[in-house]
């Protein structure tokens, strides 16, 4: 279903705006070069197919 980013802006307001419609790139490479170490570094392919 689409619904037009001026409605979900003036419905929801900034938050909407930011939530909603901006792209977030994640990545965990802050998280090792500080020397974290993962309890399950790598998903399983049974994990997987269950995402």
């Amino acid at each position: 279903m689409y619904v037009p980013a001026f409605l979900l802006k003036f419905a929801l307001g900034q938050m909407g705006e930011e939530v909603l419609l901006t792209s977030t790139t994640a990545s965990n490479q802050k998280i090792i070069d500080t020397g974290f170490n993962f309890k399950y570094p790598f998903l399983t392919e049974e994990c997987i197919k269950t995402l």
